[in-house]
């Protein structure tokens, strides 16, 4: 997923989560409206959705901390690689110091 929309999709759903009564009482309202169904159906359906957003929201934000992670791994991975070619270097020169 684009890094920019997954951004705007973890804050949106941040948004939605962090005020949990309130998002369900806007969802069960506008549920009531579009549906007709009863209050507590209403409620009943925004706290099912609410429970699904904030698991998104998490999944969400454990993929950007495996990306982070994997960055990390790749940089560590290229230092020591250059850490390996310095220290072949050093082991030539001494070897050929020696002869």
């Amino acid at each position: 997923m684009n890094n920019k929309l997954n951004f705007l999709l973890r804050t949106a759903l941040s948004a939605a989560t962090e005020d949990r009564d309130s998002f369900i009482e806007r969802f069960s309202t506008v549920l009531e409206d579009y549906t007709g169904i009863d209050r507590q159906s209403g409620s009943n359906a925004g706290k099912h959705v609410l429970s699904g957003l904030s698991a998104l929201k998490e999944e969400l934000e454990n993929a950007a901390r495996n990306r982070q992670n994997v960055a990390k791994i790749d940089e560590l991975s290229e230092q020591l690689a250059q850490i390996n070619e310095r220290l072949d270097e050093i082991m030539r020169e001494l070897n050929t110091r020696k002869a």
